[in-house]
């Protein structure tokens, strides 16, 4: 019997843990509380009193209708309740993460166009500075070329000038002055080919002053080198002196330059 007795008290203790009786008895408790009172208060007999309850208090709705609809209310109401709130709360976070991915894509497009723009910037600074690179290229040829056609001019009437003996300054040269007229014309006419002659005209004048440093040496000794096979410097011990011949030359290339002048 007592073993009875504790199988039904687990058994009744498992109902009311259940959701569905649980809920179900405390339904019936709340429509029937008049029977519970009157039950327990009353002070007729217990026959009387089930009879008074039977007769107005008890019926399918109390009883079981109402209490069974309101358990399955609150079982089942709550969780579409809740799948509602889900959905909302979803739709609330998918928004809150939409807004938060356009403010990050407006923040990355952004910063593509700054990056474009630097780009196309640094690429015009570019352009620029090559075409102002290539604009002073052409400034330095044209000069260059300018002072060629010079130099070629100039040469021509010097040569026009030692061909000439009716323009060629009078006692220049020594007893021999035809055979130096004649190696004077053949240097002028090789550094003309090579467009050297202001050149070594200017080096020939620097030694003969005295005023060539090693600096200019070393600059110009591919040139030094030229004017000593053309016999118009000594070479000894790296060092350079005008030869006589040097002289008489820059004496003449001078005097020549001299005469056009007060010619023009």
């Amino acid at each position: 019997m007592k073993e009875m007795l504790e199988s039904l008290t687990e058994t009744i203790k498992e109902r009311f843990k259940s959701p569905f009786f649980g809920t179900l008895i405390l339904a019936w408790i709340f429509f029937n509380w008049r029977i519970i009172l009157f039950l327990a208060l009353s002070k007729d007999p217990i026959a009387a009193r089930i009879q008074a309850a039977e007769d107005n208090y008890l019926n399918f709705w109390n009883g079981f209708a109402y209490p069974f609809l309101t358990t399955m209310a609150y079982l089942i109401i709550p969780g579409y309740i809740m799948q509602i709130v889900e959905k909302v709360n979803t739709l609330s976070v998918k928004s809150r993460k939409d807004i938060r991915y356009n403010i990050l894509k407006h923040d990355y497009d952004l910063r593509m166009k700054q990056a474009k723009w630097d780009n196309d910037l640094e690429d015009a600074k570019a352009n620029f500075r090559e075409l102002k690179d290539l604009n002073d290229k052409i400034a330095l040829l044209t000069n260059q070329l300018n002072e060629r056609d010079k130099f070629i001019e100039n040469q021509k009437n010097e040569i026009n000038l030692i061909h000439n003996d009716k323009k060629s300054p009078p006692n220049l040269f020594p007893e021999s002055g035809v055979l130096l007229r004649q190696k004077i014309h053949q240097v002028l006419v090789r550094l003309s080919e090579d467009s050297l002659d202001d050149l070594v005209q200017l080096l020939l004048f620097r030694i003969s002053e005295k005023e060539f440093t090693d600096d200019e040496i070393a600059k110009n000794a591919k040139h030094l080198v030229l004017m000593a096979e053309l016999g118009l410097l000594n070479i000894f011990k790296g060092r350079f002196t005008i030869t006589e011949f040097g002289q008489h030359y820059l004496r003449y290339v001078l005097t020549v330059k001299n005469n056009l002048k007060q010619n023009s």
